[in-house]
């Protein structure tokens, strides 16, 4: 069975298990004394004159680890806002009690003006994502 859930930012896909990827404020919450693997993933390299133009924050969690769940992340998140910075870098932290995982562009990419890609994590059942995207004007 396979399970998309559509939100603001995201899909959330699970095989098998239906569950909520909600927002986290990372400042309300200690990450390290949830004996969780952290992930740091990087595409591109932040340049001078850039700047932060959105941070995400989401969680989900299970009763029981999931063989695989992807997360889809889109930035700007609707296909017609038409953005005039371009994006340079992107830095995503996962936060999971597995060990396994990766990120994957889907469409657009770093000196462009849309970014659409997956962070999947697999063997895990507690997950949180922070996602920075930085950018400049072209």
């Amino acid at each position: 069975m396979h399970f998309k859930l559509i939100f603001i930012v995201g899909t959330l896909s699970v095989l098998g298990v239906l569950a909520e990827l909600v927002d986290f404020n990372p400042t309300d919450l200690d990450l390290s004394a949830l004996d969780l693997i952290e992930k740091v993933y990087h595409r591109g390299t932040r340049q001078r004159g850039d700047k932060l133009l959105k941070e995400y924050n989401k969680k989900t969690s299970y009763i029981t680890k999931q063989e695989l769940i992807k997360v889809n992340f889109r930035f700007p998140p609707k296909k017609r806002t038409l953005y005039k910075q371009i994006i340079t870098h992107i830095e995503v932290r996962v936060h999971q009690d597995g060990n396994e995982g990766e990120i994957k562009v889907v469409s657009g990419g770093i000196n462009q003006h849309m970014i659409s890609f997956d962070v999947i994590s697999k063997h895990t059942k507690r997950l949180f994502i922070t996602i920075n995207v930085y950018g400049k004007m072209k």
